[in-house]
Order: structure tokens, then sequence, then C-alpha cells
């Protein structure tokens, strides 16, 4: 649900993406901090599943979130402010691989954003949270450890980057063993909107056809041309939709 705005507020929301911005920050996208949504708006899935995915933020100090999707080529960018020290809940409907929103540099330490996900159809069983990705942490090459490929779940590996381009995935058994390599392409990522990129480069392959016989895999995905990439991989139950996901751990 997006949040009850004043009314100069909700007047905003009419307003082209860079007269909001002048109001509420700079206008200026080299001045705004990129972050990557991995799953937005509502989605069908397996098994009569419909995916739903709200963003929640919190700010310590007040500030506001830029949106740059266009709806129907009639109004392009929403902006969301975050009022200080108050939770603040909406939607960011702008596709199933993902879509980026932006905020102040200056502010991005101020606040806290993670996705709810869940599946309307089995609602007390399907949710999880999903990070709200910084371009900190984009790198070259993107590790994911202990990743279940037995039968009754579904893995999907996501892999995302700032701009279209290729990927080699290299799946290694528990000890390490490579057991094969995967070349993907990553596709989208060329819509912007007054230089605010609108939606990532991504691609969702599933994991249950590669028929390795273990049970575990672990995944090195590297960017073919270094450019910096993200990769999560969830793994779904068949019968509840419980969903698991493996993220990547970092220190720098």
């Amino acid at each position: 649900m997006r949040p009850r705005l004043p009314l100069f507020l909700l007047v905003l929301l009419l307003l082209p993406l860079p007269a909001a911005a002048q109001l509420f920050g700079p206008s200026d996208p080299a001045d705004w901090e990129r972050l990557l949504v991995p799953v937005a708006g509502s989605t069908p899935g397996q098994f009569g599943s419909v995916w739903n995915a709200t963003v929640s933020a919190y700010s310590t100090t007040s500030s506001s979130v830029v949106v740059p999707y266009c709806s129907r080529g009639i109004v392009c960018g929403y902006d969301y402010y975050l009022n200080d020290h108050a939770p603040t809940e909406f939607k960011v409907d702008a596709g199933a691989y993902g879509a980026f929103l932006y905020i102040p540099k200056d502010r991005v330490n101020d606040c806290d954003f993670v996705v709810h996900v869940r599946d309307d159809k089995h609602p007390a069983d399907s949710n999880v949270d999903v990070p709200v990705v910084r371009q900190s942490d984009f790198h070259s090459s993107i590790r994911l450890l202990d990743i279940p490929i037995t039968s009754g779940v579904r893995p999907t590996l996501r892999v995302y980057g700032n701009a279209p381009g290729s990927v080699t995935v290299t799946v290694r058994d528990a000890a390490g063993q490579q057991l094969g390599t995967i070349p993907l392409q990553l596709t989208g990522g060329t819509y912007s909107y007054n230089g605010f990129l609108i939606f990532p480069a991504s691609i969702a392959d599933p994991l249950t056809a590669f028929g390795y016989q273990t049970s575990n895999v672990m995944l090195d995905i590297a960017s073919d041309d270094g450019a910096p990439i993200w990769a999560f991989v969830s793994v779904t139950n068949n019968d509840t939709q419980h969903i698991n996901l493996i993220v990547p751990f970092r220190k720098n």
C-alpha cells in the first residue's frame, strides 16, 4: 500500500521527475545513489502462486526516494517522502526482474530498506525478506554457497548488472571440484528517464535442469567484462511455497 501523503506531496507525484527532484534533492543523477530492488511488483509463479513485493523503508532523517518508473508514458517518476524516524511502505511496479530506485548520496547511510515478498495464495508460508542492494555490494564476481538442487525444491539463480553483458557461472560440488560452467546473458538495463536508469540488466535462471549428481552446489558467478554484478538464489519448496534465500556474504 502506498503511503498516505500530505496534499502538496500528492501534487508532486504529477510533476516530471526533474521537478520533484529539485524540490526534494539534487537534480543530477550523479548526486543520487542507485539502489537495486531485486524483485518488484506482482508476478505470477509456478503452482498457481502470485508473488507480491513491497518495499519497506526507515530513515533517521527526512529524505526522499525517487523511483524513475514511467507509467503508460504519461507520468515518469515517483517521489516517496521518508519521514524522520517513521516506517514507510511503497511498491515499485517496474517488472519481474527488478528495478532501481535512487536516494541522495548524503542521505543513503541514514536509511534502511528491505523488500517484503509473499505469495498471495500461500500467505502464511511464503513470507520472505529480500535485501535492497547498494552499488558498493556489486562486484565483478559473486560466490554463492550451499545451494540445494534436490527434488522437492526449485532453486532459481538471479543475476543483476547495471548494463547488458554476459556472465559465466562455474558450478562446484561441496568439495570445491568444478562440475561445469554455464554462460548467461544479462538483458535489459537500457531504459532510462532523464539520466536515471530504470531497470537493471538481469536474468532469472532455474538450476534444476543441470542434472548434477550431488545434493548441494556452490556457484561462482563472474562478469565476463569485469563489470559489477550482484546475484542471489531463491530456493522455493514445491509443496509449501516457503522460500529460503542464498545471498553473497563478503567483507570487502
